[in-house]
């Protein structure tokens, strides 16, 4: 690949270091200084380092890195959620059959023996593998070929085989259902049906939970993935060879304090306590929110709920290590048009009769600031309380 040579030339090096902080749309503009380099391969560097450097923060140390296309970056996961999902199994040989930029395989790496990368698009499984030696990975082996068709005839004796579909159709379009995903799942545990070993897939954070537990057999474990309260991924870990009654059900949020919460099944208990606002007030994590199992998780914590479909908590004693946020000195606002008028606040709305392009019009509020309110709804009525974090 003559352009993995060119972009390590001293002499690129150098100009993309100069540049490195510049805006990558402003130099797209411009006539590349290089005869083999075009300036959008040069841009390509820039912007995927930047991309990239709260993403996954190290690939910064090491000079000789080199980034793909923004597409692929964007599809590759954090280190944060790479490094979770590295220790969702314990594996001594892993194979990735959907490669892509070779984050979760830096990750899995870690702590395996032995780690397969498989990539079809050539160019990238190219640029991928450059990155793994820059980074001293040798016990990753990569190789350009179908995920699928490796599988087929592999002898390998594998303990575990990821995958990350593709979400993108053939005009490059986001999408998210099973039947659209390349390859599907289905037919990734089809050809995988005869390997003795555990199948982990990452799927779109927005995929429905219950169809998918409908679609697909034997799902062990369900891993809900947030990071910072914000939702990324979901986890499923299969065991083709065996016959699962309930999944695991796990939700954590990374790079906060609040603890991983688990469970059996994505049923939810029929029967919860209904109250108005108590002292405290609790909020559950992304995660937990896309669990569905808002009685259980009140009931496990010993919460009464303020209403039906209000997914907010109570109670008159702090309830610690709650996986999510927790709020005190509830009070309701009097003349909320009058106090809020002008504020910036940080606005919470659940289950609240308008919506939040309606509460910042109507109480001409904005909602860039830190002091919390609360707009919602409780067995006892609408409500807008102002609140502390605990």
């Amino acid at each position: 690949m003559n352009f993995l040579k060119a972009i390590l030339r001293p002499d690129v090096q150098t100009w993309l270091k100069e540049h490195a902080k510049s805006n990558p749309y402003g130099l797209a503009l411009k006539k590349s200084p290089f005869a083999d380099v075009s300036m959008p391969q040069l841009v390509q560097q820039i912007a995927g380092k930047q991309l990239l450097a709260k993403k996954i923060p190290f690939l910064n140390d090491f000079p000789d890195i080199v980034y793909p296309p923004k597409i692929n970056i964007e599809q590759c996961s954090s280190w944060a959620t790479a490094q979770y999902k590295a220790h969702i199994v314990k594996a001594k040989k892993i194979a990735d059959l959907t490669g892509g930029f070779g984050i979760d395989c830096m990750a899995f790496a870690q702590n395996a023996e032995k780690v397969i990368h498989i990539e079809q698009n050539e160019d990238l499984q190219i640029i991928s593998k450059h990155n793994f030696e820059a980074l001293g990975l040798k016990n990753i082996s990569s190789f350009a070929q179908d995920g699928l068709a490796f599988i087929a005839d592999s002898k390998e004796d594998l303990d575990l085989i990821y995958a990350d579909p593709s979400r993108r159709d053939e005009n490059k379009n986001k999408v998210f259902k099973l039947e659209d995903l390349r390859p599907t799942p289905q037919e990734i545990l089809q050809v995988c049906q005869n390997q003795n070993t555990q199948i982990l897939l990452k799927l779109s954070p927005i995929l429905d939970l219950t169809e998918t537990c409908k679609t697909l057999n034997n799902i062990a474990e369900i891993h809900i993935v947030s990071l910072k309260n914000e939702l990324k991924e979901i986890l499923l870990l299969v065991s083709p060879r065996k016959k699962m009654a309930k999944p695991k059900i796990v939700c954590v949020n990374l790079e906060t304090n609040q603890p991983k919460y688990e469970f059996s099944g994505l049923e939810d208990d029929e029967n919860i306590r209904f109250s108005a606002p108590e002292k405290f007030i609790y909020k559950p994590n992304a995660s937990l929110m896309k669990s569905g199992a808002f009685n259980r998780l009140g009931n496990n914590w010993g919460l009464k709920k303020l209403e039906p479909n209000t997914q907010l908590y109570t109670s008159e004693t702090l309830i610690k290590d709650f996986p999510g946020e927790v709020f005190t000195n509830i009070s309701p606002i009097e003349n909320p048009k009058k106090a809020l008028r002008n504020k910036s606040i940080r606005l919470i709305r659940r289950n609240f009769p308008a919506d939040l392009n309606k509460i910042k019009k109507q109480y001409k509020c904005k909602s860039d600031g830190t002091d919390v309110v609360i707009f919602t709804r409780s067995v006892a009525g609408t409500h807008i309380l102002s609140a502390e974090e605990v």
